[in-house]
Parts: C-alpha cells; structure tokens; sequence
C-alpha cells in the first residue's frame, strides 16, 4: 500500500512539474505571436493551453492525496484557466486581424495577470509538494535512526544478561565440581581429612555426586578405623 501511494506521488509529481512547463511554454509562444504574428506560434499557444488542461485534469485524479492548502490551490488554478480561455481568444482574434496594435492592452489587462496567477499557484503546489516530501523523508530518516538505536541497544543489553546467566551458572556448576576435586584430591594425597563432607543439596548431578562422594570417604574412614584398632 505505502508502494502504491508513493507511485501516485510520483505521478502527481511529474503532472506538476508538466504543467509548470506547459503554462510557461505557452507564454513563450504568447510573446512569439504578439512579436511576429506568426502562425506556428497560435497553434503553439492552442496546443500548449490544451495540454495545461489536460494536465489539471489528471491531477484531479490525485486529489485524495492534496493536503487542505494545496487543494485550494489546485481550485483557484482551475479556476484562472478557464477564465483564460476567453481572453486568449480574443486576444488571437484580435491580433490575427488589422485590430492587432489593440490587442496589447488585452495582455496588459487580463492575460498578463490571470497567466502570471496560475504560474504562482502552480509553483505554490509545486513547492508544497517539495516540502511535504522532504518532510515524509527526513520521518523515514528517523524512524531509521531509532529503529538502529534500538536493535543497538537491545544488543548490549542481550550481551549484559548472557553474561551475567554465564557467570550464575559457572558458579552453580564449577565451583561444586571444585570442592569435589579437592575433596578427591586430598583423599588421594593420603593427607585428606576422612571426615571431611560435602554439602549434599538438591536432587541434581551435582548433589548425587556429592553423595556419592562422602558415602566413598565415609567407607575410606570406616576402613581406616578398622586397620587402625587391629
């Protein structure tokens, strides 16, 4: 879905910036056929006036995705072109004929202002649509930074407590298993303490040998206190 809206922006997009040229175009040839009066230049207005319509009419097609301000723009641009449309007319009437010297005051009056009204609107949409899309970037940015931040964070903290569970249980389990080869150890030097036990607690490995090592040196003991009264 979020594919899909931001192929429409691009669309959208392309539509504005296509429009822009279109207005600009036939202001260029405007300015041709009042200097020349040359044929070429009124069908390039013709044909550049109906491709700026044709270009407000596939940006209706996206106005679901025009914020409040540049809905309004879009109307009040809709709404300088179809006022144009008269004025226009006239003036390539008018200059087409031997009436053409009037037709300065016609541009001066009406075309000039209405054309120069839809070109800053357009760039005012224009513009607006920059800006929204650099705002939708710079939240993609950070929501980036964030999300890196937190898998960072989630990381050290996953190191901390592997460590600390390491640490818990070298200390169940290592240092049991010490005390019982030391225990082993001295009964094997022949200098060990016979009475000596070991804390038998729980139902675990551990414990069982434990166990199993103090019911050894218990019979180790026994043994001696036998040879030792005989």
């Amino acid at each position: 879905e979020e594919d899909n809206e931001d192929s429409e922006r691009d669309a959208l997009r392309e539509h504005l910036y296509n429009a822009r040229y279109r207005g600009s175009s036939m202001i260029l040839e405007l300015r041709s056929y009042l200097a020349f009066r040359a044929d070429a230049a009124r069908d390039n207005i013709n044909v550049f006036y109906s491709l700026l319509g044709n270009e407000l009419k596939a940006m209706n097609e996206y106005a679901d995705l025009f914020t409040i301000e540049q809905e309004e723009a879009y109307k009040e641009i809709s709404r300088l072109y179809g006022e144009y449309d008269v004025p226009l007319k006239h003036l390539i009437r008018v200059h087409g004929s031997d009436k053409y010297r009037n037709d300065a005051y016609v541009l001066r009056s009406e075309l000039g202002p209405l054309m120069q009204d839809t070109l800053s609107n357009i760039n005012a949409l224009v513009t607006a649509v920059r800006m929204e899309i650099n705002q939708a970037s710079e939240e993609l940015t950070q929501t980036a930074e964030n999300t890196q931040r937190f898998v960072f964070i989630s990381l050290v903290l996953g190191v901390l407590v592997t460590s600390v569970l390491v640490w818990l249980m070298g200390n169940l389990l290592v240092s049991p298993m010490q005390k019982a080869v030391q225990a082993m150890k001295a009964v094997a030097e022949g200098d060990g303490d016979l009475t000596r036990r070991l804390e038998v607690s729980g139902k675990d490995e551990m414990a069982q040998m434990a166990a199993a090592f103090n019911l050894f040196s218990e019979k180790i003991r026994s043994l001696v206190v036998q040879i030792s009264a005989s």
